[in-house]
């Protein structure tokens, strides 16, 4: 019984070995195809060197992602395709040197090698500072043209192979005869080969074609009887490195450090590190996606950077996790550490047998595993997005494609910034930076005022408008408000004031500034005035730093829209008869009752009381049905903040009603209400009010109308601005 259980319980770890140990076979593979690509020709000496230390890498790679303390699910690691593809037209220019072999092979691994520390750092740097949300910014077409690019490379590299170093062109590769013309023709068929076993099985398809063409090969050479030697000279497997050269001496080849390869095709190199890190965050995405669990984006770049760093001092190039072999391994139920261990232990061994391993695969089989990872690449980001993008986006993608197989990757880098900041200006540009617009018969200031004052800025309120503003200001987005503040003073009612409230504005740029001086000439000419209110400390200071104020008629600014709405209130009430503008509690009641008899019946009832400045005369939760008029002065309402401080939320002048709600909810005051100066107000009592209504109820009736009134007005202006603070 205790066997059957051990028995029992070491089969999952057999199986989660199994997985890894697919899994490292199809990263050996990768290893191999990758060395055959970059230590192709002369410099296959460095072959074996380079797949030891793109398979160290992998182990490292894979290693961190699976032993640290949040770990999630199994998740794998290795050396990328996309920046050794945009860089190999500098191992090109290398390999056509006049140096010697051990030498071609160090200014190669240098290339690798600082292109990764370069990335490393980075990364670390955009994990540190947060930088990935402004890579994340890049249009999804352009990054998707970016990496479909890199595949079209790798295509094309593939032939390098096949031309061992060689940078010929396919009409060059066909046209050589006998077995070496068959090897590109071997190579196109085991691409097509890979392709089909990969859409039959998604896990075990690419790992079981390569295997048994391996095999197959061995087979037909047994059946021809040829030995391994003449398959050597007919070019169908790479040279013998142990028999045809010696070990690279790199001891004595350090002089020969080519720095200035690196800094003369620096635009190539900085290609393949933003590839690199571009690609590193789509696979991120697609790993999270794979292992249905949520990676820190931040964290995950961290480790990937300092992975770089470790493994750019040998020599590697660009790794990071791999999506497709994490997907493969989720699908087929890997959990737990079991598969990456066993991954990392088939790639170790991988490593220690790294000559006869490499020297053991047809060149046909690294070829064409290079032109098939290729095709995936256009496949996944160009030709299966042909119907999932808009067709100008997919178009982009494509023009990103060709430029970089014409005009080489830097070239495509370059147009697909400028197209991506075009696009973000025009779509931003659409945005609308208008929140909300509205006019003084909607918009207020936080004063309360009295019947007749109110009215009067009711019908007078069309005069002047109130825009919120958003977002960032720029010259589309500043044209867009010059282009509404033009359509309110041609309309039918024009405005002579246009309140500008900056509240919801981060920044400003340059052009901006100068779409404002265009701004200030359109009111000009309509003898309109412009306030601006709510200015951040950036926005003002770059409106002062190009002196927009300075010495003109239309701007004005205040530091709250309350303070310039008040100010436009007062200037609008000016205008009125010097009696009406005047009110006291007598023309409040007048204006609510429509009888001057009435409105005297009420002041009689009422008490007259003086209320000294800084009077506290109605407490915040106080039980009180007493209901105040001001005769003459200003009370404030203020409620607590977050932080104990008082909140001023509304002013009161004569004429205003205070108290009201408190009378009809039954409920305590929500609020502090203090005398700003020395005030009069009229108090009627709670105790009055019920004893109107049982001496004189249509009295009674007459009051409670006005108040239902004046409530319905002013919940009918809150409203209106919670509406328009919706739109």
């Amino acid at each position: 019984m205790s066997a059957f259980t051990d028995a029992k319980s070491a089969s999952p770890r057999l199986k989660q070995a199994a997985i890894g140990v697919v899994i490292g076979f199809d990263n050996l593979g990768h290893a191999v195809a990758l060395a055959a690509l970059v230590f192709a020709g002369e410099m296959i000496a460095g072959a074996t060197i380079g797949m030891i230390i793109f398979l160290v890498a992998a182990i490292l790679g894979t290693l961190s992602l699976n032993t640290r303390r949040s770990f999630a699910a199994p998740m794998f690691s290795n050396v990328q395709n996309v920046p050794i593809a945009v860089l190999i037209p500098v191992i090109f220019l290398i390999h056509t040197m006049d140096l010697n072999d051990s030498e071609k092979i160090l200014n190669v691994l240098l290339l690798l090698g600082l292109t990764a520390i370069m990335t490393g750092i980075a990364m670390i740097a955009i994990s540190a500072f947060d930088l990935g949300r402004m890579i994340r910014l890049m249009p999804f077409a352009v990054t998707t043209g970016y990496l479909a690019a890199s595949g079209t490379l790798l295509i094309r590299s593939s032939f390098y192979v096949v031309c061992e170093g060689q940078n010929c062109s396919l009409l060059t590769i066909f046209s050589n005869a006998g077995s070496t013309g068959l090897i590109p023709v071997l190579t196109i068929f085991f691409a097509m080969l890979l392709w089909c076993a990969a859409r039959l099985s998604k896990h075990f398809g690419t790992v079981s074609c390569v295997a048994l063409s391996i095999a197959l090969f061995y087979l037909v050479l047994f059946v021809l009887d040829v030995d391994a030697t003449e398959a050597r000279s007919a070019g169908l497997l790479p040279e013998n490195l142990s028999a045809a050269r010696d070990v690279p001496d790199f001891a004595a080849s350090f002089s020969a450090l080519k720095f200035d390869i690196i800094l003369e095709n620096w635009p190539i190199v900085t290609a393949a590190i933003l590839l690199g890190i571009f690609g590193a965050m789509l696979n991120v995405a697609g790993a999270e996606i794979a292992v249905g669990r949520d990676v820190d984006t931040r964290q995950e770049t961290f480790r990937a950077g300092a992975v770089n760093l470790l493994t750019g001092c040998f020599g590697s190039s660009v790794s990071y996790v791999s999506p497709g072999n994490t997907a493969i391994a989720s699908m087929i139920g890997a959990k737990g550490r079991y598969a990456p261990f066993a991954a990392c232990i088939v790639m170790g061994g991988g490593a220690l047998f790294a000559n006869e391993i490499y020297t053991s695969v047809p060149r046909f089989v690294s070829a064409g595993l290079l032109m098939f990872l290729g095709i995936s690449i256009v496949n996944k980001w160009l030709l299966s997005e042909w119907r999932r993008q808009r067709f100008s986006d997919w178009l982009l993608s494509f023009a990103i494609v060709a430029v970089a197989l014409t005009l080489k990757m830097p070239t495509a880098i370059v147009l697909g910034i400028v197209t991506a900041s075009l696009i973000f200006a025009v779509n931003y540009g659409r945005l609308s930076v208008i929140r909300n617009s509205a006019n003084l018969g909607r918009v207020r200031s936080t004063v309360d005022r009295g019947p007749l004052q109110t009215d009067f800025l009711d019908q007078h309120g069309h005069e002047i408008a109130v825009v919120s503003l958003q977002g960032f200001l720029f010259f589309g987005s500043v044209m867009q408000l010059s282009a509404h503040i033009r359509n309110l003073l041609k309309q039918t009612q024009p405005v002579n004031t246009v309140v500008l409230d900056f509240r919801g504005v981060s920044r400003i740029d340059g052009a901006a500034i100068v779409a404002l001086h265009k701004l200030e000439l359109l009111a000009s000419e309509r003898f309109a005035q412009v306030i601006l209110c709510e200015l951040n400390p950036h926005v003002l200071q770059e409106i002062e730093r190009r002196s927009v104020l300075e010495g003109s008629r239309t701007f004005k600014v205040y530091d709250t829209c309350d303070i310039a709405l008040e100010t436009l209130e007062d200037d609008l009430l000016r205008r009125l008869p010097l009696a009406a503008s005047e009110e006291t509690a007598k023309s409040a009641l007048i204006e609510m009752t429509g009888s001057q008899d009435i409105a005297e019946r009420f002041l009689t009832i009422m008490d007259r009381e003086l209320v000294p400045e800084g009077t506290l005369l109605l407490k915040e939760g106080e039980k009180s049905g007493d209901v105040f008029i001001i005769d003459q002065g200003s009370l404030s309402v203020y409620i607590k903040g977050k932080d104990g401080k008082d909140i001023r939320v509304l002013k009161q002048k004569s004429g205003a009603i205070v108290g009201e709600i408190a009378s009809y909810s039954g409920k305590g005051r929500t609020a502090n209400v203090v005398a700003d100066s020395q005030t009069v107000v009229y108090r009627f009592a709670e105790n009055r009010i019920r004893g109107v209504q049982e001496s004189e109820p249509v009295l009674a009736a007459i009051w409670h109308k006005g108040m239902a009134s004046a409530l319905a007005k002013k919940l009918q202006r809150t409203n209106q601005i919670l509406g328009d603070q919706t739109l």
